[in-house]
């Protein structure tokens, strides 16, 4: 059986994500003011979305890897084995399920690793490009 060889990958909080991600659960509550027309509460919520985007981003998992063909995701100390299901892809964007509730999913910037060449070594390593060694 050939199975890729292990590797690991630290990630760190992409403020841009955590804007968007910001936005979005936000956007209905700002549809909803501009609909009943309350000025004070929109002036309110535009100072609430301000603040929440210029906190500083945290992420859930820490690190992304492979052991002997077995990914695995870490969540502060500890190391959780996980099924990885590719959920979205773009050049700049992976969304990975490890999970069947919608909040575990795991989504990967470009801005979330170190280097270009480190995302583009975990896409290669997501869709089997990365070498491998074999294991009897």
């Amino acid at each position: 059986m050939r199975v890729p060889a292990s590797f690991e990958w630290h990630l760190s909080p992409s403020r841009y994500q955590h804007c968007l991600d910001t936005l979005m659960l936000g956007w209905p509550v700002l549809v909803w003011l501009v609909w009943i027309r309350a000025d004070g509460w929109l002036l309110l919520w535009l100072v609430a979305v301000g603040y929440w985007c210029s906190r500083t981003p945290s992420l859930r998992i820490q690190a992304l890897g492979i052991d002997n063909g077995q990914w695995w995701v870490q969540q502060g100390l500890r190391r959780q084995s996980v099924q990885l299901r590719s959920g979205w892809r773009r050049s700049d964007l992976l969304v990975l399920w490890y999970g069947r509730w919608p909040w575990q999913a795991l989504v990967v910037r470009r801005q979330h690793l170190p280097s270009a060449e480190s995302f583009r070594q975990l896409k290669a390593a997501l869709y089997g490009l990365l070498p491998t060694t074999s294991v009897d």
